[in-house]
């Protein structure tokens, strides 16, 4: 969090503005030892802004995480009962 202070110290971008990138790409590699050093944590927030579109989201991870670890688990929102003919 605040990382913004360290004015891309410690963060080598791998793409550029405008580029077109794909499904797992590498966008920026972090120092994340020099980031630790500078006196910023480590951790990353995870909103999720449109949960009220779901029937519920359950974490499923918390603490350290590798790629491909499922963060939370997502029940789909229920189904409006359908209208009949004479409705």
């Amino acid at each position: 969090m605040d990382t913004v202070e360290l004015n891309g110290k410690h963060f080598t971008p791998k793409v550029s503005a405008g580029d077109k990138v794909l499904r797992g790409q590498t966008l920026v590699e972090v120092d994340w030892a020099g980031v630790t050093e500078a006196g910023y944590q480590t951790v990353t927030p995870i909103v999720v802004s449109n949960a009220t579109a779901f029937g519920g989201l359950t974490d499923e991870h918390t603490g350290e995480v590798a790629r491909g670890d499922a963060l939370y688990a997502v029940t789909p929102a229920a189904e409006p009962a359908a209208q009949g003919a004479d409705a």
